[in-house]
């Protein structure tokens, strides 16, 4: 058996019979390097990463209009070209764009893109049929967090029960955590695999998050504590300029932020990796929600009030008299059936509710 140190200089080739090839370790095996892995590899051993790499583009020839006026409103410091572009790696000293510069620029990269979709239930089915909201986000890296954003905002809910003669309101997830999961998935993300984007992907019960790219270590967030992983930047550059944007905050984990945004919850967010993907889930806080007595809560529970009083009521009437979208109602119904609270015998028109509990 042969024990090799690991070096820096990576990386290291193993030759035999005319063929040179190398490998790298995952668990306790070493296995041959793709061709993603040998670039990193090699990008290692020039202690550079893929968003620091010069393109062939000229300052010039590219608009970061987005990127001055948010790093302006953001630092509240006057953006100087003459020396800035340069000094947060946007470009190098010849003037020419590296890879960040091009992903910070207005048009972006044709391989950085957010998907963004919400299923109607908790399983991907047919496309046309089971999608409620579907968007396709390109541009740079501010819009696409932006936007982003945005998408989950529009599709999550408040919930809302009162407690000791106070109203207290929930929503379906804590938002700075989801922009947290954002955030890194842009930074974190392997912009060398291509065909790939970010995935945003929320259904009735949780909200998903898949980017392109595993743990940098090679290892499976699953197997990991979450609490200590190390800090370790696939992307420095775009990670610097996050800092300085306000994105994200360079102590700590954003991982371990995650979770705490979940303490007073018995769900909890999971992360899973292997070496193409990372995915975190976060659970729907209101999904099914109930008070310890078991009974539903907020608007959900003002529905049943209005179903029990009127068992032949529409749906359409029930939006009217609560004022929510018929698409928040069917979603409402749909958690008292699933708690075998109601049933509806009949069609739609002609039939009633019948009340279980």
């Amino acid at each position: 058996m042969l024990d090799i140190d690991s070096g820096y200089n990576t990386p290291y080739y193993y030759s035999a019979s005319g063929v040179t090839e190398a490998y790298i370790r995952k668990g306790n095996s070493s296995v041959l390097a793709n061709n993603i892995e040998l670039n990193n590899l090699i990008l290692h051993g020039k202690n550079l990463t893929y968003d620091a790499i010069t393109t062939n583009n000229s300052i010039d020839k590219i608009s970061l209009i987005l990127f001055v006026l948010t790093y302006e409103k953001e630092t509240l410091k006057e953006f100087d070209s003459s020396k800035d572009y340069y000094s947060l790696g946007l470009i190098d000293e010849n003037g020419m764009v590296t890879n960040a510069g091009l992903l910070f620029s207005d048009s972006g990269i044709s391989n950085s893109q957010v998907f963004c979709t919400r299923w109607n239930g908790i399983t991907k089915a047919n496309y046309g049929k089971d999608v409620i909201d579907s968007k396709e986000y390109s541009g740079s890296l501010i819009s696409l967090l932006a936007n982003s954003e945005t998408f989950v905002k529009n599709h999550s809910q408040n919930s809302w029960y009162i407690k000791d003669m106070k109203r207290i309101e929930k929503d379906d997830y804590p938002i700075e955590a989801i922009r947290e999961a954002i955030v890194n998935s842009l930074m974190h993300r392997d912009y060398q695999i291509m065909g790939s984007e970010i995935h945003i992907d929320i259904y009735d019960d949780r909200l998903e998050i898949i980017s392109p790219g595993g743990m940098i270590n090679g290892k499976k967030i699953q197997d990991m504590n979450i609490f200590s992983v190390p800090s370790i930047r696939r992307n420095k550059v775009i990670t610097d300029i996050f800092s300085r944007l306000n994105f994200m905050e360079r102590r700590g984990s954003g991982l371990a932020r995650i979770m705490e945004s979940y303490a007073s919850s018995e769900v909890k967010p999971f992360f899973e990796s292997d070496d193409m993907f990372f995915r975190v889930v976060f659970p729907n806080l209101n999904y099914n929600t109930k008070n310890k007595n078991g009974e539903i809560n907020g608007e959900i529970n003002d529905i049943l009030k209005i179903i029990k009083r009127n068992s032949n009521i529409l749906r359409k009437d029930i939006a009217i008299e609560t004022g929510l979208s018929l698409r928040q109602v069917d979603r409402m119904i749909k958690i008292l059936k699933e708690n075998e609270y109601i049933l509806r015998e009949g069609g739609n028109k002609k039939g009633h509710w019948v009340i279980l509990k």
